[in-house]
C-alpha cells in the first residue's frame, strides 16, 4: 500500500464534505415543492379605506382599526386599537 499523506487525507475529506453538502442541498429542494401548511389568504384580512389600510389576523380587528382611521385617528391609534 502507498503512503498516506496529509495532502491525500485533506483531499479525501474535502471531497466527502462537498458530496455530503451537495446531497443535503439537493434533498432540501424536494421539501420546497410540498404545499404550504398555512394558506396566506386565511392569515391576513386587509380592510381598505379611502385614506388608509389596516391588516391583521382577525377580520374584526382590521375593521376596528379602519374605523379608527375613518373617524380621524392616526396610524398609532389604529395600531393600538387593532391590537
Amino acid at each position: 500500500m502507498g503512503k498516506v499523506t496529509i495532502s491525500r487525507l485533506t483531499t479525501v475529506f474535502t471531497t466527502l464534505f462537498w458530496a455530503t453538502l451537495s446531497l443535503s442541498v439537493l434533498s432540501s429542494f424536494s421539501y420546497a415543492k410540498e404545499a404550504a401548511i398555512i394558506d396566506s389568504s386565511a392569515r391576513f384580512h386587509p380592510i381598505y379605506g379611502e385614506k388608509g389600510m389596516v391588516v391583521s389576523q382577525e377580520m374584526l380587528a382590521s375593521q376596528v382599526g379602519a374605523d379608527i382611521l375613518s373617524r380621524g385617528g392616526n396610524a398609532i391609534d389604529a395600531a393600538v386599537a387593532t391590537g
